[in-house]
């Protein structure tokens, strides 16, 4: 719900976890850091969603991703934008960079000095 609008169309059509799933795939296939017959199998959980839209807007997403290994960790983005007074362009400015906040916690995962023990390399 933002700002007594109603809720953000943040992914048409799509869910936020498939959305970030599907993002995350994206990444790997462009970097070439993705094998449908690898032996590790990684999931994760998106464990918290925040949207602010008051002063400073702001998106926090916190997610911990698991590997088939073993290995387990979390992260989390707290990604700021420009905001307004007016609720209507404060709601789409945050629907709008939303995708940029879910790349932003996919770089912080891929970053993690975890990230090469959980893929298994």
């Amino acid at each position: 719900m933002c700002r007594g609008l109603g809720p953000l169309d943040v992914a048409p059509g799509q869910d936020i976890g498939a959305y970030v799933k599907d993002t995350f795939l994206q990444e790997l296939f462009m970097a070439q850091a993705y094998g449908a017959n690898s032996a590790v199998t990684v999931s994760g959980n998106i464990d918290r969603v925040a949207v602010s839209t008051l002063t400073t807007g702001s998106w926090v997403i916190a997610f911990t991703v698991t590997s088939s290994n073993g290995v387990s960790y979390s992260v989390e983005t707290d990604y700021s934008f420009s905001s307004s007074f007016n609720a209507v362009t404060a709601c789409q400015s945050a629907a709008n960079v939303f995708s940029l906040a879910v790349r932003d916690l996919i770089a912080r995962t891929v970053a993690h000095p975890q990230y090469r023990v959980l893929v298994g390399r």
